[in-house]
This record gives structure tokens, C-alpha cells and sequence, in this order.
């Protein structure tokens, strides 16, 4: 018996939506010969899930922490049977389907301990046999207009200042500066920083990292503990100090990422930071400077080249990134050229209660939107 599945979704072939928007499709199913059902359905469905596991204090056994969070779960009964039994004849079966997405649902994302993941999925419910089914994994975008916090234009500037060792062999401060030009920015866009570090101790300074850090904070309602991911999505390096003094000016691009989000998922929290380390000689902690930073995906008017937000979200759901290149031989991105991939497990494991009676490996890698910026 053969059966193959498709899932199609109509006008949107990156299958990319913004909150508030209308997801629709078709979803298709093919068949080589008559098979016995008890009915199809077709269900479009969101949610956030967290999981990951400690060890006990007596370090003999571990805690399982798991929550997640629900945010729709529609089911539409394509084919109903009443619960009898029917034939499926062969050939080509298309099912449409539409759902309205709510306005307050967070990004997509998938992390390593957990995620927020919308998709459709069509179901042969069979008797006295496993079920089929098959899912198609879509992205769902947060609107997060930059030119409705306009206090996040203004520069930013942190110090830290490090002694090595303490009491009489306590040394000279190393100071370490970061300085950014704003704390909002749009993927695409360019982050021009300048650091310093001044080393009066006797420590040497090895290297110097400047990074980009998207902080994922996992967390469960019913228990005080979380678990923080950082993953460094931008970065830069620099080494072979031959003074106690450097300084540079220089700027990393904000790639294809979320945006923050901090108050609609109680599980999974996004934010943003960009952070200078000081990789030192010796058992000593680095010294690091970090200064938060907002990622929205709607870039302030001016950046936007007058376009209208209504015209910004048709783009972006388009896969076409908005805003114009300075550089007339620099075309805009795809959205295929701007996926954000994570190195991390496509579907992260332990994550599903239930088992997959398909093959087909569901695809859930989220898509964001890629803005082209020139600094």
C-alpha cells in the first residue's frame, strides 16, 4: 500500500506568516489502491515546549523538567465517518484548509531544550491499524515595530574593571570597555561597536571577543528552576596583543534571527546582548562587558525607506526583504539565503509524547526576515 502526502500552503510558498495573519493551504494525499479508513483529519496547531534534565544533589539519579504551553489547536474532520469504517479509493485526495492565527503568539524558535513550533498535519485514522499522518512545519513572525520604543536610539556604554588575585598580591585593574551606537536593531542591520581595554596588571590579555548572543531562558510554572542557552549568532576575534592598550571600531551584521520576546511565552524567554570577553592568561575568569540589545523586525521609517508597515509584513510574508540596498550591486537576500540555522538538532529529542507512525522527517526550521542594510 502506498500513500504519499503533501501540504502546500496557498500564496506563501516559504510558508511564513506574521501574528494575525490567515495560514491556507491544501493538503493532498495520494493513493495507489483502496484502503479501509475510519476518517481523515486536518489539524493546525501552536505551541512552546520545554524539556531537559539534572542530575539529583546526590548526583545517583536525574529530574525531568518538562511544561509547555498551547496556544491554538484547531481540527477540521475532512473526511467523517460517523466512526464506521469506509474505503478510500485510489488516486488523489485534496483537502483545503485555513486557519486565523492570534495575534498574541510568540516566534518560532527551536532551541536546544525546548521550542515554539506551529504546524499542520493531515491524519489516516485506520482500523485495527497504526495510524498515518504527516506534518509540514510553518513560521510564525511576531510583529516588532522598532519605531514604537524610540528611547532604544540612544548609545550605550559599560566598563568593567578587573583586579586579579586579592590582598597584598592584588593587582592593577584591567579596564574594559564596550560602547554601540543604539540598543534596537532589525536583522540585516549593521552593529557598530568600539572596545578598549587597558591592562595595568601584569595578566595578559591572549584574546578579545566581541559577540552577538541570542539568551534563551527555559523555564517550568510549577518549579523555580531554568536552564539558559547563549548562542553567539555574531562574532568577532582579535589576538596577539603586543601593548597593554587596544582599542577598535568595527561592526558585525545581525543575521536572520527572533525577535525579542520576553512577556508571551512563560516558558521560553528571547532577548538579545552584545558582549566583549576578555580571554586572559591563567586560571583567572575573564572579565567580560555586556550591554542588552532589543531585535525587533520592523527597522525605524527612515531605515525602511518610507515603505508603509502594511507593505513591510506582505514583503517579508513574501520572502522578499523590504528595504533597498545602498549598493545597487548588492541584491537583496531570499529567504532561503537568510534562514537563521541553528547548530543544533533539527527537531530536538524528548521533546514529542507521541510516536510517529511515518517516515517522512518533519521539517520545522524557522524562517526569519532579513532586512538589507547598509552602515
Amino acid at each position: 500500500m502506498g500513500i504519499r502526502f503533501e501540504i502546500l500552503f496557498e500564496e506563501n510558498a516559504n510558508g511564513t506568516y506574521f501574528t494575525g495573519q490567515v495560514v491556507k493551504g491544501r493538503a493532498i494525499i495520494h493513493v495507489d489502491q483502496e484502503i479501509p479508513i475510519k476518517g481523515v483529519q486536518l489539524r493546525v496547531r501552536g505551541n512552546a515546549r520545554v524539556r531537559w534534565e539534572e542530575d539529583d544533589a546526590d548526583g545517583k539519579s536525574s529530574d525531568t523538567h518538562f511544561d509547555e504551553e498551547k496556544y491554538f489547536d484547531t481540527v477540521t474532520e475532512c473526511i467523517d465517518t460517523k466512526g464506521h469504517e469506509q474505503i478510500l479509493n485510489s488516486g488523489t485526495h485534496v483537502f483545503n484548509f485555513e486557519c486565523a492565527l492570534p495575534s498574541e503568539c510568540p516566534s518560532s524558535f527551536e532551541g536546544r531544550y525546548g521550542r515554539i513550533r506551529y504546524d499542520t498535519k493531515i491524519i489516516i485514522i485506520r482500523p485495527l491499524a497504526f495510524n498515518k499522518s504527516y506534518s509540514m512545519g510553518f513560521s510564525v513572525l511576531k510583529v516588532f515595530d522598532l519605531n514604537q520604543y524610540p528611547e532604544l536610539r540612544i548609545p550605550a556604554k559599560m566598563e568593567e574593571f578587573k583586579n586579579f588575585c586579592c590582598g597584598p598580591c592584588k593587582s592593577r585593574p584591567l579596564v574594559l570597555s564596550l560602547e554601540i551606537q543604539k540598543t534596537s536593531y532589525v536583522p540585516g542591520e549593521f552593529i557598530e561597536f568600539k572596545t578598549k581595554f587597558v591592562n595595568n596588571s601584569s595578566t595578559k590579555v591572549e584574546q578579545l571577543y566581541v559577540t552577538l548572543n541570542l539568551v534563551a531562558l527555559y523555564s517550568v510554572r510549577h518549579r523555580i528552576n531554568t536552564k539558559t542557552e547563549k548562542i553567539h549568532i555574531a562574532k568577532k576575534k582579535y589576538g596577539a596583543f603586543d601593548k597593554d592598550i587596544f582599542e577598535v571600531k568595527e561592526n558585525f551584521q545581525v543575521p536572520p534571527t527572533p525577535p525579542t520576546c520576553i512577556g508571551l511565552c512563560p516558558i521560553i524567554k528571547i532577548s538579545y546582548e552584545v558582549a566583549v570577553t576578555a580571554k586572559v592568561k591563567g586560571a583567572h575568569l575573564n572579565p567580560i562587558v555586556v550591554i542588552p540589545v532589543i531585535i525587533g523586525n520592523i527597522p525605524y521609517v527612515e531605515q525602511s525607506a518610507n515603505l508603509s508597515e502594511k507593505n513591510l509584513i506582505a514583503n517579508l510574508t513574501k520572502g522578499v526583504a523590504p528595504v533597498p540596498c545602498i549598493d545597487a550591486e548588492i541584491s537583496p537576500p531570499s529567504y532561503e539565503e537568510a534562514t537563521y540555522v541553528q547548530n543544533i538538532p533539527t527537531a530536538p529529542p524528548n521533546l514529542e509524547n507521541t510516536t510517529q507512525t511515518d517516515k517522512t522527517k518533519e521539517k520545522f526550521t524557522p524562517r526569519y526576515a532579513f532586512y538589507s542594510i547598509d552602515s
